[in-house]
């Protein structure tokens, strides 16, 4: 998921976020599922997408 696309669906909620890298999000702080209150921060990692492929 891109950054654009978990801001969309946070605010959505009513949550924040905050990020640290570029690309697509590889971790997230509180895990997914996790219920929190209105207005939380949630931390997000991103990451480049590798363009070597692997066989």
């Amino acid at each position: 998921m891109t950054y654009e696309q978990a801001k969309a669906q946070l605010q959505a909620k009513n949550l924040n976020i905050s990020s640290t890298g570029t690309g697509i999000i590889v971790s997230q702080e509180p895990s997914a599922g996790t219920s929190v209150d209105e207005g939380t921060i949630i931390s997000v990692t991103l990451k480049e997408k590798s363009t070597t492929s692997q066989n």
